[in-house]
């Protein structure tokens, strides 16, 4: 099947819908961006580079809103999430990612794959709750099969980071698992929001310039391009919700082909108790120091 097939098949004509794309700079964010305006979505474009986003409204103009967030700057991160507040949202894409960047700490010493893959995305759910509840908003959540590769350490508690995929998977677990963690406690407050977890697979992307000559080669030769790999984002916006699932290419070890839903394994989202003590008493340090 082709790609533009595939869209024109499975997607419905989202006329008048309002979309909010964080990564939308990004390789992924961009195939989002086309696709959805092609099916008429009132598309608000976010990242953290404004000439970028200045560069996409230029492009598409009126088709698109910009709201420039940052989530590894605490302060830019707070007024975006006001301004959301003020927003009806049907669907919220969370696609911000950081993969290679070697580490870095902003101004207020929280590192940068740690704010952007994880803890960002997860305060800005947790502020925006009663405006997504009262919208009954699908939150769509870039996710990444590296999840099946990591485990919670000491590493991602502290400052003590890795480099490289390892952090990535880390931090994208973290991520899935305070995700999952504030699903569970909406749901349980009997929410409308709808959580989504989709995955693209290997893909065409910037990521791939800074990876190992050999995974360069692999990824090369079987990394399906943009277009096809955010398909497995966009069935948040028709297919059925289901609990404890993700979609992700369904070709072997999901790493390519056209979107699939499956479980997600149990061993990925049980949260030890020893971890989740330390998230819990890390969410009290970034409440009481920074107002996280």
């Amino acid at each position: 099947m082709k790609i533009q097939t595939y869209i024109n098949k499975k997607l419905p004509n989202l006329n008048d819908k309002k979309i909010l794309i964080f990564g939308a700079t990004g390789t992924l964010g961009k195939s989002l961006t086309n696709i959805l305006i092609e099916k008429n979505a009132k598309v608000i474009i976010s990242g953290r580079d404004e000439d970028r986003l200045k560069e996409m409204k230029k492009k598409y103009d009126s088709k698109v809103d910009i709201l420039k967030l940052d989530f590894f700057d605490i302060i830019s991160m707070k007024q975006g999430i006001e301004r959301i507040k003020l927003l009806s949202l049907d669907y919220l894409f969370l696609n911000a990612g950081i993969f290679y960047p070697k580490r870095s700490l902003n101004k207020d010493g929280l590192e940068l794959h740690f704010m952007v893959n994880a803890w960002g995305p997860y305060y800005l759910i947790k502020k925006t709750l009663p405006m997504l509840h009262k919208n009954k908003t699908n939150v769509i959540i870039t996710s990444s099969i590296s999840c099946y590769h990591q485990k919670l350490t000491e590493d991602i508690l502290n400052e003590r980071y890795l480099q490289g995929t390892a952090i990535y998977g880390k931090t994208k677990l973290l991520q899935l698992q305070l995700m999952k963690h504030l699903e569970s406690k909406a749901k349980n407050n009997d929410t409308n929001v709808k959580f989504f977890y989709g995955h693209p697979g290997i893909t065409s992307s910037k990521i791939s310039l800074e990876l190992h000559p050999l995974l360069k080669t692999i990824i090369k030769f079987g990394a399906m391009p943009p277009e096809k790999a955010c398909l497995s984002l966009l069935t948040g916006t028709f297919q059925p919700w289901k609990p404890d699932c993700w979609t992700g290419p369904r070709g072997p070890l999901q790493l390519r082909g056209f979107p699939k839903q499956r479980r997600i394994k149990k061993k990925i989202m049980q949260i030890s108790q020893k971890d989740f003590t330390k998230i819990c008493q890390m969410e009290r340090i970034l409440e009481k120091k920074y107002g996280l």
